[in-house]
């Protein structure tokens, strides 16, 4: 069977951090408040680049960009380049020790997370306080049928299908920035 959920997936940071394209059926064309800081062609990262990404963002909105709340999420390739770039200027690079033993590294007190999933290079920045889960239906097993588990045709298998209902969103579009174009030394 072919996979019906084109259009139905849950909206990722591709589309809601980003200065076109309507986001929540909001147009930014015609409310400009409402597109993220987007810089493309940014080359190596560095400190300027973020510095100039999150007070851009503070100027726009008037938010505080400043604090814990604010996450970058980017590849491993860059958040490496990244720390490569805090060796000359210090002893050992600034880490956080995070829930479950994990170690991050940071910029400004903001953890630099990194995600497999993330475009090659692209870092996105994002105040937590903005996004949120809209949910209809928590997940759950589909048993419409009074069974969990289905037998697959013409195979020693059983399926079962696990669902939710919700929508990542963010109440605040301009809260966020994305950097594009950046050396990537992993991708």
């Amino acid at each position: 069977a072919p996979n019906n959920s084109w259009n139905r997936e849950i909206a990722g940071l591709g589309k809601l951090v980003a200065a076109t394209g309507t986001c929540h059926g909001i147009n930014p064309t015609l409310y400009p408040k409402w597109k993220s800081y987007a810089a493309g062609s940014v080359g190596a990262i560095s400190d300027d680049a973020l510095r100039l990404a999150k007070d851009t963002v503070g100027f726009e909105t008037g938010l505080d960009e400043s604090g814990v709340e604010f996450i970058l999420i980017t590849t491993r390739g860059i958040s490496s380049n990244y720390a490569d770039t805090q060796l000359p200027l210090r002893r050992h690079v600034n880490t956080q020790k995070l829930q479950g033993g994990f170690s991050t590294v940071m910029f400004d007190d903001n953890p630099i997370f990194t995600d497999d999933a993330c475009p090659p290079g692209t870092l996105y920045g994002l105040r937590v306080p903005k996004l949120m889960w809209a949910t209809m239906k928590d997940w759950s097993w589909m048993d419409e049928d009074g069974a969990v588990l289905s037998r697959v045709p013409g195979r020693d298998q059983y399926q079962a299908v696990l669902y939710s209902y919700m929508q990542m969103l963010t109440t605040e579009r301009g809260a966020h920035f994305v950097l594009s174009g950046i050396t990537d030394k992993i991708r």
